[in-house]
């Protein structure tokens, strides 16, 4: 799609999502936004990983960028991680380990 624009690359990143190793059950993406770059246009999607524990669960955010050229619509995709902590189920609550 000529030109590429911001909410179609939105669009674009959460459709590849669909077909990632990160739409299973045990991930979740928590947010979805375009994101401030020094040119051309990028979008974030913040996923989150559930790894369950004995005790513990262990949560990990990790940040998943695709950026544009927006004059040759060349694509490259970078994920980071952000954040991982510990978790439990405390009754109905989710407590810090």
């Amino acid at each position: 799609m000529r030109p590429l624009d911001a909410p179609a690359l939105g669009g674009l990143a959460e459709y590849l999502w669909e077909f990632s190793e990160y739409n299973n059950a045990n991930h979740a993406v928590v947010t979805s936004a375009p994101k401030a770059v020094q040119s051309g246009l990028a979008h974030a999607l913040m996923l989150a990983t559930l790894e369950r524990g004995t005790s513990c669960d262990l949560v990990v955010l990790r940040e998943w960028t695709t950026t544009a050229d927006a004059t040759t619509g060349a694509l490259r995709s970078t994920i980071s991680q952000v954040r991982q902590f510990s978790v439990h189920r405390v009754g109905d609550a989710v407590a810090g380990c």
